[in-house]
């Protein structure tokens, strides 16, 4: 079966409108299915401008560590109780709190617990 001409640009013009090109970062992706686990071409990637070109740089995987300090368990407390007060507050409340976020261009939870963290 042939495709015509027309309908092959207007399938190609619909995916790149609907999906657009990326700005660069994270555009080559090498997974494990093809290269294997222990290659060396599996990995982050990203492209930079440098010197006034593009080149593309390996980045390497940092495993994150949680070492459970007691200063980093007293803010995840402070955290979880922002939580709690934000869900115990009435839909008037969180309404207040959303119009007052909308200038700042994101959700009224967000809001609140910028507030909480910075008041405890």
């Amino acid at each position: 079966m042939k495709i015509s001409n027309e309908i092959r640009v207007s399938f190609g013009q619909n995916l790149s409108g609907a999906f657009g090109r990326s700005n660069g970062f994270g555009r080559i992706r090498f997974g494990f299915a093809f290269f294997g686990l222990f290659s060396e071409l599996p990995g982050i990637y990203q492209r930079q401008l440098s010197g006034g070109k593009k080149q593309v740089f390996k980045r390497n995987f940092h495993s994150p560590t949680n070492p459970q300090t007691p200063a980093q368990q007293a803010r995840r407390s402070v955290f979880a109780s922002g939580v709690v007060a934000w869900q115990s507050l009435t839909s008037e409340q969180k309404s207040v709190y959303n119009k007052k976020a909308k200038k700042f261009r994101f959700e009224g939870f967000n809001l609140f617990m910028r507030e909480w963290l910075n008041s405890n």
